[in-house]
């Protein structure tokens, strides 16, 4: 009867860490994304920045950004989210995707909550007002990124991969100037966030203590 609690506290505790990062992932490539690309249009692009920023780091000068941060975070969790999906894939057994999928669901409810607060809200992202109406958006994300044949392409550029695909798919997405500077960026930042996280690790935890 112990091993049995300990092993349900595992549980939650793998679980408890994965939602963490699931939930915080999205901002911070987010941030990674608008801060860097904000570095570098200024050499390609004069046009003022016109998103007020919801998200700052500490010592940032960029309080304006050509890009939103809410589009961005929802592109953001629809890769980790598809990441996750990929990696809790175990043949005919669905136990790792069924424990994986509240989790996801918290992190929509989590995106669609800053969304629907927000007052700089693209016109774009006026359909997207609930949990479900991000999930679905990260259902049809995660249809596209399954066309990836594996999580790593032989470079960045590599649409046989996740990232190569999800960086093409980002920068297409996200109504900005210098299109081939943000696709960069955005593969780089789509890069830090799988490597700041030991992904695999988390979702190996939650499928020993099922």
């Amino acid at each position: 009867m112990a091993k049995g609690f300990t092993r349900a506290r595992r549980l939650r505790s793998a679980l408890a860490d994965l939602r963490q990062h699931l939930g915080t992932a999205p901002a911070k490539f987010t941030l990674d994304v608008v801060e860097e690309f904000e570095d570098l249009v200024r050499d390609f692009d004069p046009t003022p920045p016109s998103h007020r920023r919801i998200m700052l780091r500490g010592g940032t000068t960029h309080l304006y950004s050509h890009l939103s941060e809410l589009a961005l975070m929802l592109e953001g969790l629809a890769f980790f989210a598809h990441l996750v999906d990929r990696l809790a894939f175990r043949g005919a057994n669905d136990a790792v995707r069924d424990a994986c999928d509240p989790l996801v669901r918290d992190a929509a409810k989590l995106v669609s909550d800053i969304i629907g607060t927000a007052d700089d809200r693209p016109a774009d992202l006026h359909a997207v007002a609930s949990p479900d109406d991000v999930l679905r958006f990260l259902d049809r994300r995660g249809l596209e990124y399954s066309a990836a044949k594996v999580v790593l392409g032989d470079s960045v550029d590599d649409e046989n991969g996740v990232f190569g695909l999800a960086s093409i798919t980002i920068a297409k997405a996200i109504d900005a100037p210098a299109a081939p500077v943000l696709r960069t960026v955005v593969s780089i930042a789509l890069m830090q966030g799988f490597k700041r996280v030991e992904w695999s690790r988390l979702v190996n935890d939650v499928e020993a203590n099922l």
